[in-house]
């Protein structure tokens, strides 16, 4: 499993899939895919960008997983689906927002990173593979200062977290639920890219 390399955009997102695969290249980019160009592919047989993902697609419930139809790497039969993915520049955050992209796309996620690493790949010419797990589904806002809790590095920013929830303490129970749905989700996502390495080796 060493030749290939696993990116992830969070650390939470890491920490879930390390848990299951140990002996693979584990890199944590940041939102937006902002610490990409530190990341050096020299020698490894594919890139996989895994990590969490909102669903636009109402058919997708928390913990589903999707598979970038784009991609390179072999994709064994599993409780997942090959779709399209959709890289935005900014969080999606609500439903009309969910709805309209998924009328314009037809894509069935939506994320911040996988379309930068697909190029990334491309450009040096290393096979690619992205993946997805639905932690928010089409029906459900998200609330946009989440984003502001994760840092360049990808983790988590405690003290923005407990500024915004003194700020706003009617957010905890969307906030527990959050947690919970990321948890179904990350456990998930670290299956799916278990068995889909292993296929790969």
């Amino acid at each position: 499993m060493a030749d290939l390399l696993l990116l992830t955009a969070l650390k939470y997102e890491a920490a879930a899939i390390a848990k299951r695969l140990g002996d693979v290249q584990l890199r944590v980019i940041g939102p937006r895919a902002v610490g990409l160009e530190r990341v050096d592919p020299t020698g490894c047989r594919g890139v996989i960008m895994a990590g969490l993902a909102g669903a636009l697609d109402p058919a997708l419930a928390i913990g589903d997983v999707v598979v970038d139809e784009r991609s390179d790497l072999a994709i064994p039969s599993g409780p997942w689906r090959r779709a399209t993915l959709h890289t935005a520049a900014d969080l999606i955050s609500t439903v009309e927002q969910k709805r309209r992209l998924f009328a314009e796309t037809g894509a069935a996620v939506v994320d911040m990173e996988n379309a930068a690493v697909r190029a990334f790949a491309a450009r040096h010419s290393v096979p690619f593979l992205g993946i997805r797990a639905v932690s928010d589904r089409a029906d459900e806002p998200l609330d946009p200062t989440t984003l502001g809790w994760i840092d360049a590095d990808g983790a988590l920013r405690t003290g923005r977290l407990v500024l915004d929830v003194c700020r706003r303490p009617g957010s905890i129970p969307s906030l527990v639920r959050l947690g919970k749905r990321s948890n179904i989700a990350a456990a998930a996502l670290a299956e799916a890219v278990e068995r889909i390495v292993k296929a790969n080796c």
